[in-house]
């Protein structure tokens, strides 16, 4: 009860956001000719969006499914910005986890560079590579390069060109699209669907570039057609560029500019500060995308209304965990998004006060209470699974039921382990009722809660005495009545959900024999009463009392009477 309610008040100050997270997304039909359209209209941008998911796979040779301990991965990092940074430190979080030995090279975003890279990459023949590609068209050739070289590939970070994604295992990253999409809902609703505005660009040439100008442009025309793109272009991520254009444009557009979206929240949005603040412009509309911590200085400050969650340590740790899956022989799905969220001044504390990264769960200890029916132990897992939680700015769906599972099914597997009723343990056998208790609850601190309640019921059951773990008077009734049915450990095992082993142990505790010498002086007190109807044949006897072998049927007769049945029977007649 302690332990519940130090959640409950940990819940009070810092409530658990939880998203939905698409990594089964289908993308829509394609449109007829998408170039055709115009630019402000999103059917122009469908191949663009959507190559990751619908461009279809070479043959890949199959994984080792031998876990990512002891491989080697190398990774480029193809620009010097915080955002890599932390992504840099998302991989190695995740490696260290798995005992995984990572190499980083710093890469430039030219060509050379990234062929240079490549060279060096496939030379040192690791596992696996981690590709961060650094424009749509810098890269051709570089992937396939790889795959010929007969080493896996996972492309993260930014989309590469639609003739390298055959040649990747998955593209990992953030849902730009999406995301751009889903500020430009917030951005409308801060502009009351109204009002000029201008645009600076991430990098010429990369996917973040197409997605957050098209991505936004192409929604507000859908959704606020009273609001209009007054300019857009790309400043390099430089700040003093973005200083010069924000300037010149409020200059030359005067009061008409009400919005100035920005594709980077850390150095293009100081850039844009700093001009705002020059001319005086608070009145201006600021979203933004990626959420730096400066970022969320900025909305704590008014300086900035939104901007996308996109933390750099998530995009690392979502590439590392892709190729440990791979590792482990799972299904890689083409594409893994990162989470699409954007923050507001009303839950940019929760992202201040936390780690902007996904919860690291150690299950060792878990492990090692349910070992030793340790309910203290039991009880300080889920309270620092719950603190661990608590700690991260946001949690996904999908995290919350690989966390469910994971505990779930480990907790069952000790449970045969140790030879123990299940469906006492867990409160129902039925799958579909272990579904709702996992997957419909009101909310996940509920779900932690009966998984709590279940492992320390598995504690109880563990520490109490041998017999009264399981019905052992149920299982003995069942064999005086259907001891003429075919039965053994084993079936009995499957019939009552205990191992074979540990149900011998409980039958011999119980009734002071073994479960074969129990169950046959049944059988053989039952046939002695059949014999003396002279109208059954000795083999129908042993049929009926649960023997489809006669000669055993007598040998066992004898052993126990010390005659044969038919020798019992003449007795019993004179």
């Amino acid at each position: 009860m302690r332990s519940r309610n130090r959640r409950k008040s940990l819940e009070k100050q810092s409530p658990l956001i939880l998203i939905k997270n698409y990594q089964n997304f289908s993308p829509p039909q394609r449109p007829k000719d998408p170039p055709s359209f115009p630019d402000d209209d999103s059917r122009r941008w469908y191949d663009f969006e959507f190559a990751p998911i619908r461009v279809p796979k070479k043959e890949f040779p199959d994984s080792p499914a031998d876990g990512p301990e002891g491989k080697k991965i190398i990774c480029n990092m193809p620009m010097n910005h915080p955002y890599q940074l932390a992504f840099r430190q998302g991989l190695q979080k995740v490696a260290d986890l798995h005992d995984i030995q990572l190499e980083v090279y710093d890469t430039d975003w030219d060509t050379d560079s990234q062929e240079h890279f490549t060279d060096l990459a496939i030379k040192k023949d690791p596992d696996l590579i981690i590709h961060m590609n650094p424009r749509l068209y810098y890269s051709r050739g570089v992937y396939r390069k790889i795959y010929e070289a007969g080493i896996p590939v996972i492309a993260s970070n930014m989309v590469p060109a639609e003739e390298d994604l055959p040649y990747i295992l998955s593209w990992t990253g953030p849902n730009d699209w999406g995301m751009s999409r889903t500020l430009a809902g917030k951005f409308a609703e801060f502009m009351d669907y109204s009002g000029a505005y201008v645009l600076i660009q991430h990098h010429d040439g990369s996917s973040c570039n197409l997605a957050r100008t098209w991505g936004i442009i192409t929604e507000l025309k859908k959704i606020a057609p009273e609001m209009e793109c007054l300019a857009h272009a790309s400043t390099g991520m430089n700040e003093e560029r973005t200083y010069r254009q924000t300037l010149e444009w409020l200059k030359t557009f005067g009061g008409r500019v009400k919005g100035i979206v920005s594709s980077d929240s850390l150095v293009v949005q100081r850039g844009v500060n700093r001009a705002v603040a020059e001319l005086n412009r608070s009145d201006i509309i600021c979203v933004s995308h990626s959420s730096s911590p400066q970022a969320l200085e900025f909305i704590k400050r008014g300086q900035l209304k939104a901007t996308t969650y996109q933390s750099g340590i998530i995009d690392g740790t979502i590439s590392m965990e892709t190729a440990v899956d791979w590792f482990n022989g799972f299904e890689i799905p083409p594409v893994r998004y990162m989470p699409v969220h954007v923050i507001t001044s009303e839950d940019v504390d929760s992202f201040l006060n936390k780690r902007n990264e996904f919860p690291y769960i150690e299950y060792a200890g878990y492990m090692k209470a349910l070992k030793g029916g340790d309910s203290s132990g039991i009880d300080q897992f889920f309270q620092d699974l719950y603190a661990e939680i608590h700690s991260c700015s946001l949690v996904t769906e999908e995290f919350c039921r690989g966390v469910s599972i994971e505990i779930v099914s480990r907790l069952i597997s000790t449970i045969s382990e140790k030879g123990l009723n299940r469906e006492m343990i867990l409160g129902s056998a039925d799958p579909s009722m272990l579904s709702n208790y996992l997957f419909h609850q009101k909310s996940f601190e509920k779900t932690l809660d009966w998984l709590e309640s279940i492992s320390l019921e598995y504690c109880s059951a563990l520490n109490t005495d041998l017999p009264a773990r399981t019905p052992i008077k149920q299982i003995v009734d069942y064999v005086d009545t259907h001891f003429n049915n075919a039965l053994s450990l084993k079936t009995l095992s499957y019939q009552f959900d205990l191992t074979a082993a540990y149900l011998g142990q409980l039958f011999k505790k119980a009734t002071g024999k073994s479960f074969s010498v129990y169950l046959n002086e049944i059988r053989i007190e039952q046939a002695k009463r059949l014999l003396e109807n002279r109208n059954l044949k000795e083999y129908e006897v042993a049929r009926e009392v649960g023997y489809t072998d006669a000669s055993y049927f007598y040998k066992i007769f004898k052993k126990q009477t010390g005659k044969n049945p038919s020798e019992y029977r003449e007795d019993r007649e004179s």
